[in-house]
């Protein structure tokens, strides 16, 4: 069944690959009915973010120390 909006949405993130130009997350959607438990998993997804140069070229990945 659908969820109403007036529902607890809850997202989780993790990152789930590096590459040498890129990044990858995988997100999970949880949602919980007028406030009663369990949070049901509603969809879920994987986003692989490059960062581009000024020529739209990707660019390394930049570690942090």
């Amino acid at each position: 069944p659908p969820y109403r909006p007036a529902a607890t949405w809850s997202a989780y993130t993790e990152m789930a690959g590096l590459g040498a130009a890129s990044v990858t997350f995988h997100v999970e959607v949880r949602a919980r009915r007028d406030g009663h438990p369990p949070r049901m998993k509603v969809t879920s997804a994987e986003f692989t973010y490059v960062a581009p140069d000024e020529q739209r070229r990707p660019q390394p990945v930049r570690q942090r120390a």
